[in-house]
């Protein structure tokens, strides 16, 4: 393993970054740089923008006692569609009507990337002699940050949606100078707080300001309705909203657009069942606006517009450029046809904004959503709702709700139909390594099919076969081996054709799993030849992945690890052609890149296991500094602390004929075909 692991650390493109740190020292640019100011890099102004008094106060109080040897923060904090972002920027805009900074300038946070681009944009924007178009990132994200840590001009950064607090350390100036306003929906950690830090926990609107809201926005898009009737009706609808901004403006533009009374409103909300974000929401308000998104997305199904909303919600959502969308015909098929017509593109623009679904803006070039919005359509049964697609592109938590909606709805629970849903949860639940659910859905799949279809059914084997996975996971290799058997036997006894003969490979395949990981050489390596041979014949690159992970398990067993490392290489090179970015890659690579993507999918486990061996080679490095212990000891106690919480419910799962190691319980906590690279 540490032989593997010293080979190279590189990122996911496959080349050695340049250290930030190192980068900044090759820079000079301060004073030098000729910056105009006053520089303002922020949206327009909501003219319609209401309430917030009290925090717009706190926000400018907090700032004006800046102290010239500290950074000055407010964090800005609340619940998702709680009108965070819009107070920033009306702080924004007043702040630079009083000409308190030479700069205030807007930064998209939610991750590294985002963050990375922004400050490249902001490069671009303020030194404009010194950062180069099309330079690499890290060369104009310095010049920014340099140029932030030694001018004597005041500025402001609003650093909108952080997702992760701990990024924000490589995008401040040494120094800390300046000021800053931060937009999370999440608490800042402790070590964030300071002398000259302001938390500001966001509100929901309350009545009055709901009120106050609402008949703006309505009268804005039609100046003819009368707000002056109507107001227990008007009341009993906001309640619906819970003081959240974007529902009150979503709601108020809705109705303008149809030009619809309070009441005909309300007999379209209580005709609308509230069936998707009831379940989706990690926060309780959430819920408040599924049945709202439904009436919405129902409104638009099947037009030009539904379909623009859905390329919309799986892009970034901030400042999609409309050009992307200005295609020709030979660059889109029947689906997206509407992008060759000019005018039935800003038809679909013009629909989506007037309901307030996506708000425009540089002269109608850039696009923004909400992310409550993208996530209510990729949910909504007139959205995106197709479960199996998210599967295999590797969305699994938008997968699993909708396989939860999908098991909702399906009334008879004995069903062939419902059997195809279980199955697709052991799916999900075996690439998670989730036993519980796993074994569940397993032995309910395959019950239904027993019952109900011929022996020879193929969907039989398909339930075999993930049964054998759910037991690998759980290091039962000879159960495991007893369930492909019998897969492998349906298929034997059925008419040959090429799906069929795919279907015998694959069983072989994971039967070969099952043997490599229990040390039976013989039967391993006879099956994985047979394999090999195959896939390579079709072409199968995904599978093919897949066996050379295998053989890499067997080989290190098997104490030759320089024939396991080719392997291991020719895996990589497959697996970033097929899914560049798929947790299939985390097993073959580094530990420090497989934890960039764990990060990436949001995998605990996966996290927790990349952190604990990233940590031990770091450890075992004879050259290793003072700095990289002290990182060490944050990555063992990140991968301890989620490894407790994880494993209570994976240890009652797993038999084992003595105790095992430290690193055997992190290898646990992730799927059989994600281990490849620490055996």
């Amino acid at each position: 393993m540490q032989q593997l692991q010293s080979t190279s650390t590189r990122d996911l493109s496959g080349n050695v970054p340049l250290a930030p740190s190192r980068v900044f020292e090759q820079l000079s640019a301060g004073e030098s740089s000729r910056v105009d100011s006053p520089c303002y890099q922020l949206d327009s102004r909501n003219v319609k923008f209401v309430g917030r008094s009290e925090e717009l106060k706190q926000i400018k109080q907090a700032l004006a006692i800046k102290s010239p040897s500290f950074l000055c923060t407010v964090i800005v904090s609340g619940g998702a569609g709680i009108g965070k972002s819009s107070l920033a920027l009306e702080a924004a805009h007043q702040l630079r009507s009083e000409h308190r900074y030479d700069a205030i300038l807007w930064v998209n946070a939610e991750n590294r990337d985002v963050l990375r681009e922004s400050f490249t944009k902001l490069a671009l924007r303020l030194l404009s002699n010194d950062a180069v178009a099309g330079a690499d990132k890290d060369f104009n994200f310095m010049f920014m940050k340099n140029w932030m840590d030694k001018t004597k001009k005041t500025w402001l950064l609003i650093y909108d949606n952080v997702h992760d607090f701990d990024l924000l350390d490589e995008y401040l100036p040494p120094n800390n100078t300046g000021s800053m306003i931060i937009t999370s929906r999440f608490e800042a950690p402790s070590y964030i707080a300071g002398v000259n830090t302001t938390h500001i926990q966001l509100q929901k609107f309350d009545s009055a300001e709901s009120l106050e809201l609402f008949n703006n926005l309505r009268l804005s898009r039609d100046p003819t309705c009368n707000i002056d009737t109507e107001h227990e009706q008007i009341q009993e609808l906001l309640e619906s909203v819970d003081g959240l901004a974007l529902g009150i403006k979503q709601t108020a533009f809705y109705i303008a657009s149809n030009k619809l009374s309070i009441t005909g409103y309300q007999e379209q909300y209580s005709q609308m069942a509230k069936y998707i974000l009831d379940r989706k929401s990690d926060s309780e308000e959430r819920h408040s606006l599924g049945t709202l998104w439904n009436i919405q997305f129902q409104d638009i199904h099947s037009s030009s517009a539904s379909k623009l909303l859905a390329i919309l919600s799986l892009a970034h959502p901030d400042d999609f450029p409309t050009e992307l969308l200005e295609c020709d015909e030979h660059e889109v098929g029947d689906w997206a046809s509407f992008c060759t017509d000019p005018k039935e593109l800003g038809t679909a623009i013009n629909s989506l904004t007037d309901k307030a679904l996506i708000e425009t803006g540089n002269g109608n070039n850039r696009i923004s959503i909400h992310r409550l919005t993208q996530q209510a359509f990729i949910h909504s049964p007139f959205g995106l709702a197709e479960h199996t697609n998210l599967f295999e592109i590797g969305e699994m938590s938008e997968c699993k709700e909708l396989l939860n909606i999908a098991a909702d709805a399906c009334e008879d629970k004995e069903s062939l139909e419902f059997a195809w849903l279980c199955n697709t949860f052991v799916c999900v639940a075996v690439d998670e390594n989730d036993h519980a659910t796993a074994r569940s859905y397993s032995e309910k799949a395959i019950s239904i099919r027993e019952a109900k279809l011929e022996p020879t059914a193929i969907d039989l084997v398909n339930s075999y076969n993930n049964y054998g996975n759910t037991l690998n996971n759980e290091c039962k290799y000879d159960e495991a081996i007893v369930s492909f058997k019998k897969a492998y036997n349906v298929l034997k006894d059925v008419r040959i054709g090429q799906d069929n003969i795919i279907y015998c490979n694959l069983t072989s395949l994971n039967m070969a799993r099952s043997y490599a990981l229990k040390g039976d050489t013989d039967n391993a390596l006879l099956l994985l030849d047979e394999v090999d041979r195959f896939f390579t014949k079709q072409g199968h690159k995904a599978f093919l992945t897949s066996v050379y992970l295998t053989r890499a398990c067997h080989l290190l067993t098997a104490g030759k690890e320089l024939d396991a490392l080719q392997k291991l290489e020719e895996a990589r090179t497959l697996a970033k052609e097929v899914l560049p970015y798929g947790m299939m890659l985390a097993a073959v690579h580094d530990f420090e890149s497989a934890l960039q993507l764990a990060e990436l999918h949001k995998r605990e486990g996966e996290i927790a296991r990349a952190s604990w061996y990233l940590a031990e080679s770091i450890s075992y490095n004879s050259a290793t500094t003072e700095s990289d212990k002290h990182e060490a000891s944050k990555l063992f106690t990140r991968a301890r602390n989620i490894k407790e919480s994880l494993w209570r419910s994976k240890e009652k799962f797993v038999l084992r004929e003595s105790q095992i190691n430290e690193g055997q319980e992190y290898d646990l906590l992730v799927c059989t075909w994600f281990r490849a690279n620490i055996f």
